[in-house]
Formats: C-alpha cells, sequence, structure tokens
C-alpha cells in the first residue's frame, strides 16, 4: 500500500509541478480498480484448470473435479452428490499448469502417482497408484 501511495502523491506532484491538473480521487480510485481486476484476473489465469478423475476408466462415469488440494477423499461424492468417491477412482485428466501428487492413502501417503501439467491417465491400473485406490490428491 505504500509503494501505491508513494506513486500516487509523485504523480500529483509532477503534476503540480509541470502545470497539470492533477487528478481527481475519483480517476485515481478508477485507475486502482483497474489495476486490481486486471491482477485479479492475471492470477485466475495462471491458476486455472482443474484436476478431474473419473469413475471408470477411459473418463467415464461419474467424475469430481479439483482445483486445491484435498487430504482426505472420504468425505467427497461423486457428481451425482450421492456416492462417495474415497478408493474408486480409475482415470483423470489434469488441465491446470501444475502437477498433481495423487496417493493411495489419506494425508498424502501410501503408493504415489504425479499427473504432469496438461495431462491424462486413461487407466490408473496402468500405474504406480492402482484402480479404485485414491485417497488423496495435492496440487503442487
Amino acid at each position: 500500500m505504500r509503494n501505491g501511495l508513494l506513486t500516487t502523491a509523485a504523480a500529483i506532484t509532477a503534476a503540480v509541478v509541470l502545470g497539470v491538473t492533477a487528478p481527481t480521487a475519483t480517476a485515481v480510485d478508477q485507475a486502482r480498480t483497474t489495476a486490481a481486476t486486471a491482477s485479479d484476473a492475471s492470477e485466475a489465469s495462471m491458476h486455472g484448470g482443474s484436476l478431474t478423475v473419473y469413475e471408470d476408466s477411459n473418463f467415464g462415469g461419474r467424475k469430481k473435479s479439483f482445483t486445491r488440494s484435498d487430504s482426505n477423499l472420504a468425505d467427497n461424492l461423486w457428481s451425482d452428490g450421492r456416492t462417495n468417491m474415497n478408493d474408486s477412482a480409475s482415470s483423470m485428466k489434469n488441465t491446470t499448469s501444475d502437477d498433481w501428487k495423487l496417493t493411495s492413502d489419506a494425508g498424502f501417503h501410501g503408493d504415489v502417482y504425479f499427473a504432469q501439467p496438461h495431462s491424462t491417465d486413461k487407466k490408473f491400473s496402468d500405474n504406480d497408484l492402482g484402480n479404485d485406490e485414491l485417497s488423496a490428491v495435492r496440487r503442487l
């Protein structure tokens, strides 16, 4: 905040020295709002996407998407809103720019599988995690 005040004060001082009308408080507030909105949009695009896991191989069945880490999937439901999804995922799509650590046990323990950015895995049984074993996801 201090840098923002110094920048505003410097702009007003320069305007007075140069004989230019100083910006109004409304104009300064609008500039700050525009800058904050642009910063928020940039942050969202940097961290966009999700890790989506699917109940069946080949991205079939019910699904569940994550945008942040979850150390225990026991309290998560599939997209139907009724069925617990712990230990029942078989494939995934990572549409984020981040790596994800998928583990077979809660607390990020047990067998581990790393999902690389913008990757897919159509069959967990072909890797170290295994089919129907997912219990935690960590965004790295």
